[in-house]
Formats: structure tokens, sequence, C-alpha cells
């Protein structure tokens, strides 16, 4: 996710298990994380604990992330929450701006047709 799109991806990352210390953070942030998804127009603030910027949910048929404690989120209250503004939808992912959110600066990596990737074998 943040090769894709310059920010981060709280929800996805190097395993707590790896990092004990980071642990009551990690689980902290997936049960808010759930409890987002499951009630949204009830917990705005754990978009504003975390300040984030957009929300990305994904169809459960497709691998993208680390399908956890958010999955099953209620698609129908998503789409009517008002904080939330949808702006891309595609059969497999819709993402929704955060109203207020404060947007961070883009990576000068994501320009270009090719966001600046080689277009030529990798030679060893």
């Amino acid at each position: 996710m943040t090769s894709l799109t310059g920010r981060n991806n709280l929800a996805e990352g190097m395993g707590p298990f790896l990092r004990p210390e980071k642990m009551p953070y990690v689980v902290t942030l997936m049960l808010d994380a759930r409890n987002f998804y499951h009630r949204p127009q009830a917990n705005e603030a754990v978009l504003r604990k975390y300040d984030i910027t957009y929300v990305v949910v994904a169809r459960a048929a497709q691998f993208l992330g680390y399908p956890g404690p958010e999955l099953g989120a209620d698609v129908a209250a998503l789409r009517t929450t008002p904080f939330l503004h949808q702006v891309y939808a595609n059969p497999l992912v819709t993402v929704y701006r955060v109203a207020g959110a404060r947007t961070p600066p883009v990576s000068p990596l994501l320009k270009g047709r090719y966001l600046h990737c080689l277009t030529q074998p990798a030679r060893f």
C-alpha cells in the first residue's frame, strides 16, 4: 500500500511479534480499525486519533494487504458516512477521503507514467 500511494498503511507491515514492545499499540490499532470498519459513523474519532487521510475498502475476494480484524466492513454505512467522500471506486476497491484530514506531502517518487520505476530488465 505504501509503495502504491506514498502514504503509510496503519493496518499492514512488520508483524508485531517481531517487536514485542509494539504489541500494545498494534493490538489497540487493530481493534480500533475493526471498530471503525464495523461502525464507521460512530467511530470518527479513530480516524482523527491516527491522523487517517484515506480509508480503503477492498472486496473480500481479492488479496490486498492483511485481511485482519477489519475484515467485514459495513459497506452501506461507509457509503453514507458524512465525513467520508468517495474519491475512487472500481469492482475491487473503494477509496474514501476523510473530510478535514491533513494531507501529508506526496512522495516525489510518485510522478509520471511509471512512477519512476525501471522499465528495463534488472541485471545482476
